[in-house]
Formats: C-alpha cells, sequence, structure tokens
C-alpha cells in the first residue's frame, strides 16, 4: 500500500525543502502523491508539479490560510484548489502584503532590541520563502543571538513577547470562502494544537461546517507519541501471532472526556466475539484541568495545560485463553509462540 501526505510544506513558506527537494524526498519514500500546503502562498506549486512530472508521483495543489478565532490561531487547509484561480490569487496577494507589513514592523523591533536584520538579509538567507516567524526564529538561531529555535519563540518571538508583532488575518469563514471558490477541499487542520477544550473545540467544528468545511485533520507529526502508543500495542499482538483488531470508539471514552481512543481486541474462538485486551487515550487537556498542570508554550510564551495519553499494557487474563485456543492443535496441544519459547526453555508444544 502506497501512502499520501495531505499537509507538507516547502521553502515557499516554512519548510526546509525547496519544491523539488520535496518532491525528490517524498520519491524516495514511496509516496503516491502529497498535496503542498504551503502556508497563505502557492508559489512552489508549479515547481512541484513540474519536478514531478516523470515520477510515479502526483502533486496535488494545497494551501494553508492563518485564521483568526475568539484570539486564537487557527489554520484552514485547502486540498485539490485551482491554484491559478483569479480570487485566490486575489487574496493571496492581499495577504502577503499584510504579512510583509507585519515583517517590516518585526524588523523595527529586532533593531530597537539589539538584533540588526534587514528586509534583505532575510531574503537572501531564505530566497523563494514567504517571510515568516519561523524564519525569524531560524534567523536568530544562525547569529547566535538564541540557542535553539523553541529559544526564540519562549523569549522574543511568542505571543506578546518583546518582538511578536500581531498580524491582521482572515476568519475562518473567509478562508473557507476563498477554498471553495478556488474549487478547493477545506479541511481544519491540526485541531489538537489550538488548546481549546472539549466543548470549544466541537462549537468550532459545528460552527465551521456551516460555513462550508469538508474535512477535518486527525493525522497530524505532532500526534506521534499517541501513535507510538497504538503502534507498540499492535506490535506485541502481532509477535504473539495472535488474530485481532484495532477499535476506534466513535465517541471517546465514555468513563472520561478522551478525545480519541483506541481499543486493542483479541479473537475468543469459543466465544465468537472479540475482547478488549488494551487501550489506548489521548485525553487532551481533561487531566491535566484537573491538577492544574502546565507548560509554557514556545511559540505563544503563555502558559497552557499539557495534554496526556494514557496507554494500558496487555490484560492477561483475556490475552492467555485467546493463545490457548487460537495455537490449539487438532490433539488438543497447544503450540507455544516462537516469541514466548525463549521464556519457556525452549518448549515448543504443550501436551
Amino acid at each position: 500500500m502506497r501512502i499520501v501526505d495531505l499537509h507538507v510544506h516547502s521553502k515557499a513558506s516554512d519548510g526546509t525543502l525547496s519544491p523539488t527537494e520535496l518532491v525528490k524526498a517524498a520519491a524516495k519514500c514511496g509516496l503516491a502523491a502529497f498535496v503542498l500546503t504551503d502556508h497563505d502562498t502557492v508559489y512552489g506549486v508549479d515547481e512541484a508539479i513540474n519536478a514531478a512530472a516523470n515520477l510515479n508521483l502526483k502533486v496535488i495543489p494545497g494551501i494553508e490560510i492563518s485564521t483568526s478565532y475568539k484570539d486564537k490561531e487557527i489554520h484552514i487547509v485547502g486540498l485539490d484548489v485551482d491554484h491559478h484561480s483569479a480570487a485566490l490569487s486575489d487574496c493571496l496577494g492581499n495577504e502577503l502584503e499584510r504579512r510583509n507589513e507585519r515583517n517590516l514592523q518585526m524588523i523595527d523591533k529586532f533593531n530597537e532590541h539589539g538584533f540588526p536584520v534587514t528586509i534583505k538579509e532575510l531574503e537572501d538567507m531564505f530566497p523563494d520563502s514567504v517571510i515568516t516567524r519561523a524564519h525569524f526564529a531560524k534567523f536568530m538561531v544562525k547569529k547566535g543571538y538564541v540557542k535553539t529555535y523553541n529559544d526564540a519563540f519562549e523569549r522574543y518571538l511568542g505571543d506578546g513577547m518583546p518582538l511578536y508583532v500581531s498580524r491582521e488575518k482572515k476568519t475562518p469563514q473567509e478562508a473557507i470562502n476563498m477554498i471553495r471558490a478556488a474549487k478547493g477541499i477545506p479541511v481544519l487542520a491540526h485541531p489538537l494544537l489550538y488548546h481549546l477544550t472539549m466543548r470549544e473545540l466541537e462549537e468550532l467544528c459545528i460552527e465551521l461546517k456551516q460555513y462550508g468545511l469538508i474535512g477535518i485533520e486527525t493525522m497530524y507529526s505532532t500526534y506521534k507519541a499517541f501513535d507510538e502508543l497504538v503502534n507498540k500495542a499492535c506490535s506485541l499482538m502481532d509477535k504473539l501471532g495472535l488474530h485481532f483488531r484495532l477499535a476506534r470508539l466513535a465517541a471517546g471514552d465514555c468513563s472520561a472526556s478522551m478525545s480519541r481512543t483506541y481499543d486493542i481486541e483479541v479473537w475468543i474462538p469459543s466465544m465468537g466475539i472479540y475482547k478488549e485486551v488494551s487501550s489506548v487515550s489521548n485525553a487532551r487537556d481533561y487531566q491535566a484541568r484537573r491538577n492544574n498542570t502546565k507548560y509554557r508554550d514556545s511559540k505563544t510564551g503563555k502558559p497552557a495545560f499539557v495534554h496526556t495519553l494514557n496507554g494500558s499494557g496487555l490484560a492477561t487474563s483475556r490475552v492467555f485463553p485467546a493463545l490457548i485456543e487460537q495455537y490449539q492443535n487438532a490433539d488438543g496441544s497447544i503450540t507455544v509462540p516462537e516469541v514466548l519459547r525463549p521464556f519457556l526453555n525452549g518448549l515448543e508444544v504443550i501436551k
């Protein structure tokens, strides 16, 4: 099975590879397709499409638009847009002007605080890019003003920090209208990154759906820890050679406000049903709010509730019967799974 990536950035915004380099990397990884969704620009799309012309790889035009919603920055991704649309070009031109005005104000602040920089210096350092705060952060690291990218945001560039300058942004409704006018598919990007409560997130999704939102991004690189927990539980079942299934609960865990829960369920032949043997949940900030556990956000510089993950081990009381039944032979003997044999002095069959 070949994979598709629906949310990719290039150097045209805050990515690390040029559109051509991105195509080469995607082909090397074996992707079937990817959507180039640079921030507030489609500048790199044609380059990427041309670079993929003779490859077994499809480049789909896209964009990621920054919007403002109740003092939060919310991102709307547009998939399969007509990147030559006049309406899209006009809107992006206005957005670029706003971003450039903000960048000039930030440069003034940089110089006032003893960090000399010019717009030409940034453009030379990051050619063919839409300059964002991410570029300012990389500039500070390269110049030795800060040690790390996160330091730049925590001390200077995060919301409310000394070098931060706000930028007038579109509303989510305007972004959705803009994407649909360009024949694209509007999707709410990385919803778990906005530090909204479950009720606030539900209200946001309901409101955006009324404006024409079509999808919600559920797989994102920063969800990696949760996916690792799920994959580790599944890996244990694979190693045991058991027939099992991974079930995503439709409404989270009914015992608490979990935003995402997967159950690993093993097949019990004698009962003719699957039984849960492990569960992995993303609690978001539900548990942190109960004990007031916070961290300081590296981008905004403000305290925020941590997100927690819950993962259980395998329930041996259910795995053991599954092992016996699934590995039982016609003569009643039980074949020992290879992964368990070292723990049974190499025993292969229990008679």
